[in-house]
């Protein structure tokens, strides 16, 4: 396929595509290692889209397929689980990051410039509004337990 084509039932531009700005000048959207790097450096164990656009001027356009298929790049290396639709009648699509034991080896080799330090740092961090208290009721329903801010 092409480059700037789309794929039957994606929405919206390609991970790395150019798009017009408000004064029609080309921005270039976030490409997948950018969006990989900030979801590995977000405050929290636990990752959304909105999350992300909300606290990274960078990442403030980011779609949500460009977050699905930075998720799943992620899960296919190993670096956590991607976890759908667990808020009933709503669609909802989080990154639950591996705790940094589990991932010390696996972020040399990824490339992205994410130290582990920082890494550590960034997930014991609590979960941010951001996650609101309804997903992560869900979510530890499935068995996920998070710390928010300061509360269990």
């Amino acid at each position: 396929m092409a480059m700037g084509q789309s794929t039957p039932g994606r929405r919206g531009p390609k991970i790395g595509e150019e798009t017009p700005g408000e004064d029609d000048s080309k921005r270039a959207l976030p490409t997948i290692q950018a969006i990989m790097a900030g979801m590995l450096l977000a405050a929290g164990p636990v990752v959304s889209r909105r999350m992300l656009s909300v606290n990274s001027k960078a990442l403030v356009y980011l779609t949500s397929q460009q977050f699905e298929d930075a998720a799943m790049t992620l899960q296919e290396a190993n670096m956590g689980t991607v976890v759908r639709d667990f808020v009933p009648r709503r669609r909802s699509y989080v990154f639950i990051k591996k705790p940094p034991f589990e991932v010390a080896n696996i972020l040399d080799d990824l490339g992205l410039l994410v130290s582990h330090e920082k890494y550590e740092t960034r997930y014991n961090l609590p979960v941010p509004p951001a996650i609101s208290g309804n997903m992560l009721e869900k979510l530890q329903e499935r068995g996920f337990v998070f710390l928010r801010s300061g509360k269990n």
